[in-house]
């Protein structure tokens, strides 16, 4: 079953990689170096490039709103700067599957993203800044703790209530954060990206690491899948009503679950490489494991279902019985995911789950 409607730029990448590969193979069967090696190249040109592309994109477009509201101060133009801020939210959730290469150096993964934030270090923080005399910009806030440089801060300021007459009043601290802020971020994605177009991505792609990229790929996706169940459902299940805002992933823009789902769909995409060679067509054509496939394809389907059909947002569907109930059955479902890629799945493409992709268990 196919997911996903057509992206023309993957599609006409797909082509090219498919005349390139017959071509190699003329002379008989495709080894698995090459069949990996083609899954790989697939995925870093259809997959993860675009998203990183997106997202800097979209960090870009914060620091435009938050502009753009600090100018002329408004209602609208709040609610602005809020939409960009969930749309680079979003965006990050999407690409948080490719948790491999530059973004895990120097916790940058972090610096985009402090979650999760058990102590409150990013709002203590963001407040101390925001009360100094320090000169806030993008360079500044190199220096700075990972929790005040990316979009956790920003979801606090732009979200909290607390902070809303002080948009209005065009505070110059806050202004100054939350464009620098956003402009940290775009940075940071703009040094990824140009990583993965580089010498990372050649590497990640080259014939001698090929095999070593996909089982690292898949880890990956494994690893996401944990953080998932063991983090963004599981910590937020075990807290008592008092301790759920502090377990979520977005405790003041509310969109926990949304993110999730993100992370879901971005997990397809890198399961199927967006209708690109990706896993499918290796379990279908390579080992005939047409029903494992089909177990795949479907549990995505489900476990996205399960989620869409909660009809409130995280922190309110933990107060009540029957949330809770729903949480726990998405958390179900997610679980059994897990168990296909580090079962079957890993098992069929030949990649050894490693500690880190273990560490739910």
């Amino acid at each position: 079953m196919r997911l996903f409607s057509p992206n023309y730029r993957g599609l006409r990448f797909s082509v090219a990689v498919v005349l390139l590969w017959l071509v190699a193979c003329a002379g008989g069967d495709p080894t698995e170096t090459e069949v990996k090696q083609r899954m790989v190249s697939t995925a870093r040109t259809v997959v993860i490039e675009p998203s990183y592309e997106d997202l800097k994109a979209k960090a870009t477009s914060i620091s435009e709103a938050v502009n753009e509201l600090c100018n002329v101060p408004s209602v609208e133009r709040l609610a602005d700067a809020r939409d960009a801020w969930i749309q680079a939210a979003k965006s990050w959730a999407t690409i948080q599957q490719a948790g491999i290469g530059p973004i895990k150096i120097d916790n940058n993964d972090l610096r985009v993203s402090f979650y999760p934030d058990d102590n409150g270090l990013t709002e203590r923080q963001v407040n101390t800044l925001l009360a100094s005399d320090a000169v806030i910009n993008a360079e500044s806030l190199s220096g700075e703790s990972a929790s005040v440089q990316g979009l956790s801060g920003l979801e606090w300021v732009l979200f909290d209530d607390a902070f809303t007459e002080r948009w209005f009043a065009a505070d110059t601290r806050l202004c100054a954060y939350g464009v620098a802020a956003a402009n940290y971020t775009s940075t940071l994605i703009t040094d990824v990206l140009s990583q993965w177009l580089g010498e990372f991505g050649e590497s990640f792609v080259a014939s001698d690491a090929a095999v070593g990229s996909l089982s690292d790929y898949l880890n990956a996706h494994i690893a996401l899948l944990e953080f998932i169940k063991l983090q963004k459902l599981s910590a937020p299940l075990s807290e008592n009503s008092a301790g759920i805002k502090a377990a979520v992933e977005s405790p003041h823009a509310r969109i926990s679950l949304e993110l999730i789902r993100d992370n879901l769909v971005g997990l397809r995409d890198a399961y199927n490489n967006k209708l690109a060679y990706g896993f499918d067509d290796y379990l279908r054509e390579l080992l005939e494991a047409y029903e494992l496939n089909s177990k795949v394809l479907d549990q995505y389907v489900q476990t996205i279902s399960r989620l869409d059909s909660i009809d409130s947002d995280l922190q309110q569907a933990l107060t009540t019985e029957s949330g809770r109930a729903q949480v726990e059955a998405l958390l179900n479902d997610v679980s059994t995911l897990i168990g296909f890629y580090k079962g079957d799945l890993a098992q069929a493409v030949d990649v050894y789950v490693s500690f880190n992709a273990n560490d739910g268990d």
